[in-house]
């Protein structure tokens, strides 16, 4: 959440703050919200933003962040009927 504070957009936490909880939601009900591959990709999601970040790439750090959601929107979709909530 911290990323998503620092952007000086209302919205992002918010957002941000929903999709958590809709992932901590699929875990506890025993839900699998990503595949082994996926997860290597949401680690690499998290490593290209902070990278754009750490070079101040402020359209790159906005294609990052909307990749990563748009990949998370994904999986949760599949995981969880919650997610169709957002």
């Amino acid at each position: 959440l911290a990323i998503a504070r620092s952007a000086h957009n209302a919205l992002l936490p918010a957002f941000t703050d929903a999709l958590r909880h809709v992932a901590i939601q699929t875990m506890t009900a025993g839900g699998k919200i990503a595949t082994p591959d996926e997860w290597a990709q949401i680690q690499r999601h998290h490593e290209n933003l902070v990278a754009a970040i750490k070079a101040k790439d402020v359209d790159g750090s906005r294609n990052a962040m909307l990749q990563h959601f748009r990949s998370a929107l994904q999986r949760f979709g599949r995981a969880s009927p919650a997610a169709a909530a957002l």
